[in-house]
């Protein structure tokens, strides 16, 4: 005759099996979820911003190796120049008419090389005159948008997003989207307001301010 396990099957067992089973069968918390949409969108453009700026960093220190690398070899071809003309200059020494075609081409060839350098200065300018231009349009184009925006109670950035350079459209788009006035007691303030009780456009008859700008200028409307 055998021994019974007075262990076995225990309600203490019994609880710990079962604590077993439910955690097998508890699914796990999805963390992926914790993130809200804004947070997703200001991580991709975190991680954007880093990928720039690590390539501005790689050109700009390209372009600071390439620079040092071309100046190093300008130096060699100066160097190796100043070489050939004191050889040329030691044979025509002796001979007057040769010396003065020396000189000569010396001579020419200097012109030759300020001309070259004035005109790479010259270019130089221009694309920073261009680019203070560009600058000062892109500042001047903001100040009038704001001024519109102020003028007309919106938002500068809303009229940004309609990416309108035409200041006198952009005037007349801004007429459009401006608040309506509050109507008042004496029924004054009516005046531009929308009638959501027409009947135009679907449901209650209230259309979306990119729907009006469409209607207003179908030309500029968003497919």
């Amino acid at each position: 005759m055998s021994d019974k396990d007075d262990t076995k099957g225990t309600p203490a067992d019994a609880s710990e099996r079962n604590s077993k089973d439910d955690s097998k069968g508890t699914p796990k918390k999805d963390t992926s979820k914790l993130y809200t949409q804004a947070a997703i969108d200001k991580l991709k453009s975190d991680a954007a911003a880093m990928a720039q700026g690590r390539a501005e960093k790689t050109a700009s220190q390209e372009k600071t190796a390439l620079t040092s690398e071309l100046q190093s070899t300008q130096s060699r071809l100066d160097a190796l120049e100043a070489q050939v003309n004191e050889a040329r200059l030691a044979e025509v020494r002796g001979d007057p008419e040769k010396l003065t075609a020396y000189q000569r081409d010396q001579a020419t060839t200097q012109r030759e090389r300020k001309v070259t350098d004035l005109e790479k200065d010259i270019a130089r300018r221009e694309g920073t005159l261009k680019a203070d231009r560009e600058d000062l349009d892109k500042a001047r184009g903001t100040t009038a948008i704001a001024t519109i925006a102020t003028k007309h109670g919106l938002a500068p950035e809303r009229l940004e997003k309609l990416g309108i350079s035409d200041l006198e459209t952009l005037e007349k788009v801004a007429e459009e989207m401006k608040p309506a006035p509050v109507k008042d007691e004496s029924g004054e303030g009516d005046e531009g307001k929308l009638n959501l009780d027409s009947g135009d456009g679907s449901g209650s008859g209230e259309s979306t301010e990119q729907e009006r700008l469409n209607e207003r200028y179908p030309t500029m409307a968003k497919k």
